[in-house]
């Protein structure tokens, strides 16, 4: 089965340390998931988010990293990228730059894109020069869709960004509930789809040095049912380092996950749940801050 492996970094980290241990009470709002042509970023690391807002794509590669964001912005598109172009002045010595441009983006009609090349403040003239390939769009009277792509060394990740990657992008409105954090204890494969045994955790942290942990008052087990289209994101414990392994739903494969988590660490791993509007799982992914 094809998966993505991804190296751990900060931004997998949901803010779930207000959270209780309590399950999904069938409340739901509306949140975003991005949609693209999955080989425009072939080799890339990529995760991606289900949210109302914030960091949807995040991407990598030796030569170029990216990232898609729902953000508030009360600016047109063209004066938010020509603010951001102002802004590299901070860090940044810029070497060359486009025009803002109006175009279209995701579907929207009001946006623009901007090209800009920049060498940092702390070169002495021979460091390397990072190029930013943006595009935003407005979404509504409150948010901002933006996407970017730092590149350096390859012009062809340029093109393969902003004529394969840009024109596939759209968004997709989601029903989704709150953050639940919960033990995940086995999986099953039924006549009628993949069920989940989960118990509902909640994370404390140590008072001397700060160190999460999960804490779990409450011995009752829930059963759930895993929607056949959920993003599914299982601890990849054959690396050397922390990685995530993305997944089909599929009952065997989150079970080996699982089993291979609890060998090692003699205790079953502790994943991030998001509820749909019908109360299958629609996003499961480990909780790596433990």
């Amino acid at each position: 089965m094809r998966t993505k492996r991804l190296c751990l970094v900060l931004i997998l980290l949901f803010c779930l340390s207000a959270l209780g241990e309590a399950g999904f009470d069938g409340s739901v709002y509306a949140a975003y998931a991005p949609v693209y042509d999955e080989s425009a970023l072939s080799g890339m690391e990529v995760i991606t988010f289900i949210e109302p807002s914030g960091l949807l794509l995040s991407a990598f590669a030796d030569t170029c990293e990216i990232s898609v964001s729902l953000d508030e912005a009360e600016d047109t598109p063209a004066r938010l990228l020509e603010s951001h172009v102002r802004g590299v002045n901070r860090y940044g010595s810029i070497i060359n730059q486009t025009a803002v441009t109006a175009c279209g983006f995701a579907g929207y009609s009001e946006g623009a894109c901007v090209s800009y090349s920049y060498r940092s403040l702390r070169d002495t003239g021979s460091g390397d020069v990072f190029t930013v390939d943006m595009y935003a769009a407005r979404v509504s009277a409150e948010y901002m869709l933006i996407a970017s792509q730092t590149s350096w060394g390859k012009e062809a990740e340029r093109e393969r960004f902003s004529n394969s990657f840009i024109p596939s992008l759209s968004l997709r409105q989601r029903l989704i509930s709150t953050a639940c954090l919960a033990f995940l204890n086995a999986c099953e494969q039924r006549s009628d789809g993949v069920y989940l045994t989960i118990d509902y955790c909640q994370i404390e942290y140590e008072k001397e040095f700060g160190l999460p942990y999960a804490v779990n008052d409450d011995p009752r087990q829930y059963t759930v049912k895993l929607s056949p289209d959920a993003d599914v994101w299982l601890p990849n414990m054959r690396s050397a380092l922390y990685t995530l392994e993305r997944s089909e739903p599929d009952a065997a494969q989150i079970s080996v996950a699982i089993e291979q988590y609890y060998n090692i660490n003699q205790v079953e791993a502790v994943f991030t749940v998001l509820f749909g509007s019908n109360g299958e799982v629609v996003r499961l992914q480990h909780y790596n801050a433990l």
